[in-house]
């Protein structure tokens, strides 16, 4: 596929992606070596700040970070660990203050493992016939939202077609066949226009009612006490095998969560499931239909069919394996130069974590999620720690773990602050910032990544006057805001998908800086040789200048609206 992004060119400081380890465990020697040397420091330039912020440094952390050898960096991996060690070790070579557990760089919480076992299964039953199915080869389940052990759900089916709820377009797919305390089918896709858009936004062709958030949501509602998802069937059977293998990968991947709190992707007290079309066709054989046929239906009617199945029953049964794992953020402090003012701070956040590996063996790098992020924040730690000038708050610099699975380590670190959320002024939160999208890419795979002297901004609802601080520090790097991502209401939910949430839902204003999704995202191919390091360079620049004015700022920036979030 075409480069779109900007590459760098062969250069002198350049060293290779692949280095000559053998194994994880000689990384983590020449991690405990490199700790362990005297400390060094290179030489303040004359202005410091942005002037340190170097394509070079950017480089050379990526092709450590997001190397095939840290194995995709996965919560609970001996890879994180070692991530982990190395940006400590860069921040005890800035002499950067420690201020993590027993004056260390590292905040270590504990998360909650939760696996479904291979030997759960499902067993249809229609009309006293029973078939049996797999999991993992016909279905995948994630655990509900309790504990761990032996899960089993028996029960009434019936089917919701679509699954959509949207009664200000008059449509829902529950109205009439009383989904509580039974088992639902809910299938992909939406009705169309004959444009072959949406009928809910017909300048889309997907709508956010189609969204798989939007329709779990919908079957929470509707009471059922589990729901089975199923593709859409159409003439692409290649393309619905690969998207069942690739949300089966993603299902069959175990759920963290921390204790006392939801894991990642439950669906309450219901069970989630997504399951191939001949499980569905199964479930229907009693109707004399199979689902291509009902999906032709919708499609032509474009109205909702909810359907009655008659004798039809599942039994369901899934063993949840439960572990305990301890797993860190990572953390350092540049204290303040006034001596009222140094007690309130500005947080910069960016998750260090990624997917780690799949059933193939394929390393998800994790090289713009979140490895641009991770490496602008060392550069901004650095461009703070080199300048001849301290700002009058002080300023944390804070690298989360789990974000991956649910904003986890932001979320234990907004529970347990090392600096109270009362102090903390603001928050500059960095989530894939290494991507740009060429003028003449009009692909829709890349139509949410934005072009090279443009950044997506996301936040500012709670303070104006931290937004145009922002959009002063914009125009003295050179970049354009782009704000098509930051409604509260936006299809994608961009507000609610990284690490800054966490702040915002504590009270702290945020700003969420983004270059946006693009074909790689979750992806093996999310590789350093498609990062832009001159784009991570422009957005740590204005990171860092946004940063500078709020710390800097006689008065604390006001809050003129307050954000009611969970």
């Amino acid at each position: 596929m075409r480069n779109t992004c900007h590459l760098m060119g062969k250069n002198e400081w350049e060293v290779p992606l692949k280095k000559s380890f053998h194994h994880v465990s000689l990384l983590v020697a020449m991690l405990m070596l490199a700790s362990c040397s005297p400390k060094t420091v290179q030489q303040a330039p004359p202005s410091g700040g942005v002037a340190s912020i170097s394509e070079k440094d950017l480089y050379h952390h990526m092709s450590f970070l997001a190397s095939d050898e840290m194995q995709g960096r996965d919560t609970g991996d001996q890879s994180l660990e070692i991530a982990a060690r190395y940006i400590a070790t860069e921040l005890e070579k800035l002499y950067l203050t420690p201020v993590g557990d027993d004056s260390t760089y590292f905040q270590r919480y504990t998360l909650e493992k939760q696996a479904v076992s291979p030997s759960s299964s499902m067993s249809v039953s229609v009309d006293g016939i029973e078939t049996t199915f797999e999991f993992g080869k016909q279905f995948v389940s994630l655990p509900m939202g309790g504990g761990g052990g032996s899960q089993a759900i028996e029960g009434e089916v019936v089917f919701a077609g679509y699954g959509i709820y949207a009664p200000d377009f008059g449509y829902d797919s529950y109205q009439g066949i009383g989904a509580k305390d039974k088992i639902v089918v809910i299938m992909g896709s939406e009705p169309k226009n004959e444009e072959g858009n949406s009928i809910f936004d017909s300048t889309k062709a997907t709508s956010q009612f189609a969204q798989f958030p939007a329709k779990m949501q919908a079957a929470m509602a509707s009471g059922a006490k589990a729901f089975i998802f199923v593709s859409a069937p159409g003439d692409d059977d290649e393309r619905a095998n690969a998207q069942f293998e690739q949300i089966a990968n993603f299902m069959k991947k175990p759920r963290f969560k921390l204790p006392g709190g939801p894991a990642q992707g439950m669906g309450g007290n219901a069970l989630a499931m997504f399951a191939k079309p001949e499980l569905a066709d199964a479930l229907l054989a009693g109707t004399g239909k199979t689902l291509a046929d009902i999906h032709a239906e919708l499609k032509s009617q474009k109205k909702p069919q909810p359907l009655l199945l008659e004798n039809v029953n599942a039994k369901i049964n899934v063993e949840v394996e439960d572990t305990e794992i301890e797993v860190p953020n990572v953390l350092a402090l540049l204290e303040g130069s006034d001596p009222v003012l140094k007690n309130e701070v500005v947080v910069y956040t960016a998750h260090f974590d990624h997917v780690g590996t799949n059933e193939k063996g394929e390393i998800f790098n994790g090289a713009d999620d979140d490895g641009s992020g991770t490496t602008a924040l060392l550069e901004i730690a650095e461009a703070y720690a080199l300048n001849n000038e301290r700002p009058k708050r002080s300023v944390l610099f804070l690298w989360v773990s789990g974000e991956e699975k649910g904003l986890l380590g932001s979320r234990y670190y907004s529970e347990n602050p090392k600096i109270a959320m009362e102090q903390t002024v603001a928050n500059i939160n960095m989530d894939m910032v290494g991507r740009v999208r060429a003028v003449d890419d009009t692909s829709k795979a890349n139509e949410m990544l934005c072009l090279a002297k443009d950044l997506f901004v996301v936040g500012g609802h709670q303070s104006s006057e931290l937004k145009k601080l922002n959009e002063l520090a914009a125009q003295e790097v050179g970049i354009n805001i782009d704000y098509s991502l930051n409604d509260l209401n936006h299809p994608q939910r961009i507000y609610y998908r990284s690490d800054h949430y966490n702040f915002a839902r504590k009270g702290v204003p945020v700003l969420f800086y983004t270059t946006g999704l693009h074909v790689d995202y979750h992806k093996a191919t999310d590789t350093p040789d498609k990062i832009s390091y001159t784009k991570i360079k422009d957005v740590a620049s204005m990171g860092y200048v946004a940063g500078w004015k709020v710390a800097n700022q006689e008065k604390r920036i006001v809050v003129d609206n307050p954000l009611e979030l969970n």
